[in-house]
């Protein structure tokens, strides 16, 4: 597939937030009054199940592309601690709901989770059964480095009845590892997806990356060729966001030069093109699964979504977030934990729940969550008369094929679909391009 200059002129250094909320993180104020915990009273009051983000924010070492809430350590005491206090947030949350959560879908996120120890991560587990009641279907995933992952903690994650994980693969070449901080030889990453199936966990995803430094086209479709004979379950591929000015590390990724806009989308096209002719399903803007995924399914019967761990077939309408940073959705706000270790822990000792940050959302705001949703799920959304972007926003869009209009329903073609954060930008009335370019969204 080449690359139209109209199509790119279109696409070109136009900053958008990801859309994996709306309004974007930019927008959460600091919570007003200590001990406030509001989003509470739509978790106590459901009867459906939810969604519960966990967050294990340790590394052994720091990647220089991360943009995560991390923490660096090797120390074993430490995420101790850090444990004994979610174990308290868990606690204060089941009595302050008054009663035992269904679970449809669990997800440890990070940092890298498989810096815990087998015996820590079955305490955790062993807790939330405690105080939660996960579904007999609920999805149990986990996020996974590949230089941490030993073998007794695959057995352990099995034994816990985890069913997916996702691997952080980024880029095989050494070069690129070398210069973002990350060797992670080939070889290993096979041995680890050995280790998961043998263990039973058949459901393995890896996460690719592009725009790094010392990155060719030639040498992302090498890395996608690579990781294609472990035959995972879905590849999530997405661009390197470069902001020094929030993690002042990555500017040492500059002495490597970066791609620049034109050579960053002929990677992701190109990469594209081979999963796409090996099978694999586009879902929504940066994920590819095979026919039979559950996400490839739900794609098709139209019940994709998209959340803060990106695009899923997770039902839940609520999402519970525990540890550090996390957040959580109960539709009507966002609410943000500390996402300082130490804020979050000390608040814990205190016996009160580390909220940080809350994002309320208007009625406008959902109207406007439902369409962005729409157009970053399903390419389409029905548009009211009151939001139609004018002719003059949408004419670009337009003229270059990259969009249509059928009645009042707006149509994105799917041929470049990073177009679908652009277009949202159009619906999104807290749009700044560049507050976008100096965060992470």
């Amino acid at each position: 597939m080449s690359l139209s200059d109209h199509h790119f002129d279109v696409w070109l250094g136009k900053p958008a937030p990801r859309y994996t909320s709306y309004p974007p993180a930019t927008k959460f104020k600091p919570i007003e009054e200590e001990g406030d915990t509001p989003h509470l009273a739509a978790l106590a009051q459901t009867e459906t199940p939810i969604s519960l983000y966990i967050h294990i924010p340790f590394c052994r070492s720091l990647c220089l592309f991360c943009g995560c809430h991390t923490h660096i350590t090797t120390r074993e005491d430490v995420a101790t601690a850090y444990l004994a206090a979610l174990h308290t947030e868990i606690d204060l949350i089941r009595r302050k709901i008054g009663k035992s959560l269904k679970v449809a879908h669990l997800h440890f996120g990070g940092g890298s989770p498989s810096t815990l120890t087998p015996n820590q991560f079955k305490t955790l587990m062993r807790h939330l059964r405690t105080h939660f009641n996960f579904l007999p279907t609920a999805e149990k995933a986990i996020e996974l480095d590949p230089r941490t992952t030993t073998e007794e903690f695959i057995l352990t994650l099995a034994s816990e009845g985890i069913n997916r994980v996702s691997l952080g693969v980024q880029d095989i070449d050494q070069n690129v590892q070398e210069a973002i901080h990350r060797h992670q030889p080939y070889e290993l990453v096979q041995k680890i997806v050995l280790q998961l199936r043998n263990a039973g966990i058949h459901a393995v995803s890896f996460d690719l990356m592009y725009g790094l430094p010392l990155q060719t086209t030639k040498g992302v479709e090498s890395t996608v060729d690579q990781v294609l004979a472990l035959q995972p379950n879905r590849i999530s591929l997405f661009a390197y966001a470069h902001v020094p000015s929030m993690k002042v590390y990555q500017k040492k990724l500059e002495q490597y030069g970066l791609p620049n806009d034109r050579e960053r989308l002929e990677m992701e096209q190109a990469a594209r093109n081979i999963l796409e002719k090996n099978g694999f399903v586009s879902i929504g803007m940066d994920h590819f699964a095979k026919p039979d995924d559950p996400l490839s399914i739900a794609q098709r019967e139209g019940r994709l979504s998209r959340n803060f761990q990106g695009y899923t077939d997770d039902s839940a309408s609520l999402m519970l977030g525990l540890g550090a940073s996390s957040i959580s959705d109960v539709g009507t706000m966002m609410v943000q934990n500390e996402p300082s270790i130490s804020a979050y822990e000390e608040k814990l000792k205190q016996n009160t729940l580390p909220l940080k940050r809350i994002c309320l959302r208007t009625a406008d705001d959902q109207r406007r969550a439902h369409i962005i949703h729409d157009l970053m799920c399903l390419y389409r959304a029905e548009i009211p008369d009151d939001l139609k972007p004018s002719d003059e926003a949408m004419a670009p869009f337009l003229q270059a094929g990259l969009a249509r209009w059928e009645d009042n329903t707006l149509v994105i073609d799917t041929t470049y679909r990073m177009v679908a954060r652009l277009i949202a930008t159009l619906f999104d009335a807290t749009y700044n391009p560049a507050l976008v370019a100096s965060k992470i969204s």
